[in-house]
């Protein structure tokens, strides 16, 4: 989803690029989107992605922690896409795909993104979560960067 300006013609002719494209047509039509997810890292942590234009939706969702900032580090997901022209994103980390709270966790987030949005009925709660700012985490003041362990997935 990364602005045409940046890419390559290899990655413009890429199946990805044109998946990409004909998705945006329908995120422009959209509201808000919700991306959900799941890794292949038994210790994966149930997380969100999302910047403060989604705090209104995000807040119901049940996830521990909310992770913003990635739009400046890592730019080039589907929220990142939504947030770019002025919309709602959020991606939805729902641990490790072979643990079954992973689908809870992916359900209970569909339903309750649906009735925050207006899209179904039914109540729903704020939850408790922490969250971070990823830019402020992995920030480095000097060019000589070196990781201090390497990471699986987000390794939060």
């Amino acid at each position: 989803f990364k602005d045409d300006a940046t890419i390559t013609i290899e990655q413009k002719n890429s199946y990805e690029h044109g998946r990409a494209q004909y998705l945006k047509g329908y995120m422009d039509q959209a509201g808000a989107l919700l991306d959900i997810h799941a890794s292949s890292n038994p210790q994966s942590q149930v997380f969100a992605i999302c910047e403060s234009s989604a705090d209104e939706i995000v807040k119901y969702l049940p996830v521990p922690l909310i992770v913003s900032g990635f739009d400046a580090v890592q730019p080039g997901g589907t929220d990142s896409y939504m947030n770019m022209i002025g919309k709602v994103g959020i991606c939805v980390e729902c641990g490790y795909l072979a643990d079954p709270s992973a689908v809870i966790v992916a359900e209970d987030s569909i339903l309750n993104f649906l009735i925050t949005t207006g899209h179904s009925t039914g109540s729903t709660e704020i939850k408790k979560q922490n969250r971070i700012h990823i830019y402020e985490l992995y920030y480095s003041k000097n060019d000589i960067f070196r990781l201090t362990k390497p990471f699986k997935d987000f390794g939060l």
